[in-house]
């Protein structure tokens, strides 16, 4: 394929809206985004723009190696896309997602994506998890997040299914930061939503307790007087300086 192209490979109503299988598009240096890719398709096709529409857009891609892209990850040229919608078995709307610093959540868009998950839906709720500036009297210079990457994903998401199940949710969506945090910025971001307020409240609460509890996602604080605290568990383990003994809480 040429490094000035990338190409998307549609299915079902997608495929038939297009009239063809694959689409190219043209790829500047860089790369695009999925959804630019397929704004620009849907541009030089209405039909498949109706089509996308139908779905609220509600797609993603894979690679060829299998990895997963949302409609914001970065595409490179010279990629084909598998555009993959809806499956015909329908079900709950769960994304788990991790961040690095520096990329924004919207979460505008996460709390009509949930909203528009069910025609059942009456109820979306949001968990905003930020900074502590300060912890037990003491001042939080920052905090650290270490993922499991390729791991911790999976382990939410896994949670995200039990939970929309287990609370008859129709959507469940987490996205969590890794590396540096200061005090006031955004940790973790929960969405879920479902037919009314006495689902989507216990609902959430258990989704977040349990990426809390379960996910393989690591914690430092970095606290004043060059204390690092490791949270592990209910157990908080401190260092000083990197030669004395860990001392645990």
């Amino acid at each position: 394929m040429s490094s000035g192209w990338v190409e998307l490979r549609l299915y079902t109503i997608l495929k038939d809206a297009a009239g063809a299988e694959t689409v190219r598009v043209p790829c500047p240096p860089g790369g695009v985004t999925l959804g630019e890719a397929l704004r620009e398709a849907a541009r030089t096709s209405g039909g498949l723009e109706r089509a996308l529409d139908a779905v609220s857009w509600e797609v993603y891609g894979l690679l060829d190696d299998g990895s997963r892209l949302a409609l914001e990850d970065r595409v490179a040229c010279g990629s084909r896309v598998h555009v993959i919608p809806p499956p015909s078995g329908g079900g709950v709307v769960v994304e788990a997602r991790l961040l690095k610093p520096g990329e924004p959540v919207d979460i505008a868009s996460l709390v009509a994506r949930a909203a528009s998950a069910s025609p059942a839906n009456g109820a979306v709720a949001v968990f905003v998890g930020t900074v502590k500036s300060v912890v037990g009297g003491v001042r939080v210079e920052k905090l650290f997040y270490e993922a499991a990457w390729g791991v911790a994903e999976r382990v939410i998401e896994s949670i995200l299914r039990e939970e929309a199940g287990a609370n008859g949710l129709s959507a469940a969506i987490v996205y969590h930061y890794t590396g540096e945090r200061r005090p006031g910025e955004t940790t973790i971001v929960a969405v879920v939503a479902g037919a009314s307020r006495g689902n989507v409240y216990p609902g959430l609460q258990r989704v977040v307790d349990r990426v809390k509890r379960e996910a393989p996602i690591w914690k430092v604080e970095y606290r004043e007087g060059g204390v690092k605290a490791y949270i592990l568990g209910d157990r908080v383990v401190t260092l000083v300086h990197p030669g004395r003994r860990p001392r645990a809480s």
